[in-house]
Formats: structure tokens, C-alpha cells, sequence
């Protein structure tokens, strides 16, 4: 197993073991999903980027930037590859962040792919 997706699952398992064990009935290759490269690279599923594959963090801030300012709570619907996760958390006024898994299979996926565990070890999430 991937020492990325261990770390991913280690932090899930411990801090939401109702969330892992939801995951862990997930099939991940059943996600089309492909690798695209720009000036960085991004996960396209069914033909639909989940990031920029350019620049993922300017994306992110943009994102961030549209939301009122020192916002206290925000509910994050998907979780596409963590970006905005950490863009959002990088707020001090940010006291909570409640990230809504849309698709368990495509987020096994990511834990497969990509760090998350800063963003999922920090406790305003």
C-alpha cells in the first residue's frame, strides 16, 4: 500500500472512523478519471477537471476570494484534490470547515494520489 494513501487512511481512520469505514466499500478504479498536465497537472473525470492544470492555488484563492470575508464556518461541498481546503484553513478568522465527501469513490481515488493529511489532521475541520 502507498505510504501517501496510509497516511491518508491513518488520519481518517482516526478521527472519523464512520467516514473510513464508508470509504473502505468504495471502488476507486471504477472512477474514469485521467491524468492531465499543464504548467502543473490536475484529475479529469469523465471529461470534467476537478482542478486548474495550471495553477491549481491561484484557482484556489480565487475560490476563497469569493466568499465573504473572515467567515467564521464554511461547508465545502466535494473535495476535489485539497487545494481550497488548505487555501480556506490558511484564514485565522476560519474556526470551522465542515467538507461534504460528494463522491466516495472519486475521493478514495485522491487519498491514493495526493497528500491530505495536513488538511485533514487540522481540528477546525
Amino acid at each position: 500500500m502507498d505510504e501517501i494513501y496510509q497516511r491518508n487512511c491513518a488520519v481518517l481512520a482516526e478521527r472519523w472512523p464512520a467516514v473510513m469505514h464508508r470509504l473502505s466499500g468504495e471502488d476507486a478504479s471504477s472512477v474514469p478519471a485521467r491524468l492531465l498536465e499543464g504548467q502543473g497537472s490536475t484529475l479529469s473525470v469523465a471529461g470534467i477537471q476537478l482542478t486548474s492544470r495550471h495553477d491549481r492555488v491561484a484557482e484556489a484563492r480565487m475560490q476563497a476570494d469569493s466568499l465573504p470575508a473572515n467567515s467564521p464556518v464554511i461547508h465545502l461541498y466535494g473535495t476535489a484534490l485539497g487545494d481550497l481546503q488548505r487555501v480556506l484553513l490558511a484564514s485565522d478568522s476560519l474556526q470551522q470547515l465542515h467538507v461534504h465527501i460528494l463522491n466516495g469513490a472519486l475521493f478514495l481515488l485522491v487519498l491514493q494520489l495526493v497528500e491530505q493529511d495536513d488538511w485533514l489532521n487540522d481540528p477546525r475541520v
